[in-house]
């Protein structure tokens, strides 16, 4: 592929052949991962011997617990043998292999270290990379790195403390508050440009107000008694920014931007709630500023940064908020999906490689993954999300959410529900009676449901009649037909259920 079929693309599959197929040898001046672990599993649980049992050759979203089994013993092996490329790493893993036996811990190295490999064979000579973890695996995964891009490569243990966490319930251990990002580089020529940042203390923030001059300065603002006099255009600043006339005792002053350090203390975490504006409903977000920092720090405008761990695509936001190019690649349509919607929101539709691209690979899918097969089919309806979960999700494969006016006039906005059910098999008047079912749910109580199938409705089938008499709804002055059914060659031929638009599109400007 050239650089411009490879940039701006979202690869559905493992990262590990989608790098070997698709990616040449040192075309990327950026990498960060963020690669799974589950962070909250008991740390000795980590360490129990799980020899003999097979790992799952793909991983749904949020399940970050690893097994040693048949591929972290390939992966071994392949480390180990003259194709190696990286024979350091692969001594080194063995040696953890032989002194922590084979378990969880091991088989997370495994997996990280043979891709590792291959994302220091990708990487430019002067490229950089950041490996985002939590103090679970973060030694290990150092050590691993001095391996493959050298000791001497070494740059920097950033810590990122969460300002906005709440605390753990923990009673008996120290609260975890802090992520660990690993910076190596793979040559001794990089790129760099020191970001700056407000030191900005809490205790200053809850005192003072804060706002931008428009040559980009910090200023705050706010009353100090028995304070000198400011000159007069510090209540000039006051007035024009805040539409109030400053008192005897206003004063503003610039907070000059200071060099940043390892230690990070001022981007709080994503909040997982509907209310923050950044919060995508996964489950290991980042902030969006995080990546921009890291971004702007190690590359130029126009480079191409590489998330092989792409989640929900805050890597992938902030490379195209900053005028790089970028690659994401993910192993569940579930992220792929919120990728996607996520850059739809900027006007940005990205090239979509390893998903289905007409009938026949879609019905390839769900014969061979009906959960992704799922996740794809929902996540082709602007706006609908995915469940986490594939078992026990209650009849509902994707929801979502828009925004109900609930009366001529009247600014307030209440949250409509539409729910999604995905039939990759034979189907007929039974499931449309159940999806209705489950819409009438008082613990769902959904305003629309759409019925997603392969194939569409046989000549003799009641079921387009049963929806028909699930009656209509109307929304916003608008009507809609309460139950819609949609077929995969529906999709393929551009036609689409009518549906109100979703939250976090359009529909912000009516908030």
């Amino acid at each position: 592929m050239t650089t411009n079929e490879l940039t701006d693309t979202l690869f559905f599959g493992d990262n590990l052949s989608v790098m070997r197929e698709h990616i040449p040898d040192e075309c990327i001046d950026l990498i960060y991962l963020d690669p799974p672990y589950n962070s909250n599993a008991d740390y000795n649980v980590l360490f129990e011997d799980e020899s003999g049992r097979v790992a799952p050759s793909q991983l749904l979203a949020y399940e970050d617990t690893w097994h040693w089994g048949y591929e972290s013993e390939l992966a071994l092996t392949y480390l180990l043998t003259d194709q190696s490329p990286c024979p350091e790493a692969g001594m080194l893993l063995d040696s953890l292999v032989r002194a922590l036996g084979t378990n969880q811990m091991t088989a997370y190295l495994s997996m990280m270290t043979v891709r590792l490999c291959e994302m220091r064979r990708v990487l430019k000579q002067t490229g950089s990379i950041y490996v985002h973890c939590d103090p679970t695996a973060s030694h290990y995964l150092k050590i691993m790195m001095d391996a493959i891009f050298g000791a001497e490569h070494y740059r920097n243990e950033i810590i990122w403390h969460y300002r906005a966490s709440a605390l753990t319930s923990a009673k008996n251990i120290y609260p975890r508050k802090h992520d660990t990002l690993l910076f190596y580089t793979k040559s001794s020529t990089w790129t760099f440009h020191r970001p700056r940042q407000d030191d900005v203390s809490e205790q200053m923030m809850r005192r003072w107000g804060r706002y931008l001059e428009d040559d980009g300065r910090t200023v705050l603002y706010g009353s100090i008694k028995h304070e000198s006099n400011e000159e007069e255009r510090s209540r000039k600043r006051i007035e024009r920014r805040t539409g109030r006339v400053p008192q005897d005792d206003d004063v503003a002053f610039e907070i000059k931007p200071s060099r940043t350090r390892s230690v990070w203390t001022d981007i709080p975490e994503v909040r997982q709630s509907h209310k923050y504006k950044e919060w995508r409903g996964f489950q290991t977000q980042k902030p969006l500023k995080l990546l921009e920092r890291i971004i702007n720090a190690s590359s130029n405008p126009g480079d191409i940064v590489l998330d092989p761990f792409c989640g929900c695509g805050t890597a992938i936001q902030a490379a195209q908020s900053t005028g790089r190019l970028w690659i994401g690649i993910d192993i569940t349509h579930l992220a792929i999906g919120l990728v996607e919607s996520r850059l739809a929101e900027v006007g940005v539709s990205p090239r979509i490689v390893g998903a289905p691209h007409d009938f026949g690979s879609a019905q390839e899918l769900a014969r061979r993954d009906p959960f992704q097969f799922e996740s794809w089919a929902v996540t082709r309806l602007d706006g609908f999300r995915p469940n986490r979960v594939q078992r026990g999700d209650g009849g509902i494969d994707g929801r979502m959410h828009f925004p109900k006016p609930n009366g001529a006039g009247q600014r307030q906005i209440d949250t409509g529900v539409a729910i999604a059910q995905v039939k990759s098999g034979r189907w007929g008047v039974q499931d449309v009676r159940q999806l209705i079912g489950t819409m009438d749910d008082p613990s769902v109580s959904a305003d629309l449901g759409v019925l997603i199938v392969m194939q569409p409705p046989s000549s003799r089938s009641h079921a387009p009649a049963t929806a028909a008499r699930a009656g209509i709804v109307r929304i916003d002055g608008h009507s809609y037909p309460r139950v819609q059914i949609w077929t995969v060659a529906d999709y393929f031929d551009g036609r689409f259920p009518d549906l109100p638009i979703a939250f976090g599109r359009e529909a912000r400007r009516l908030l």
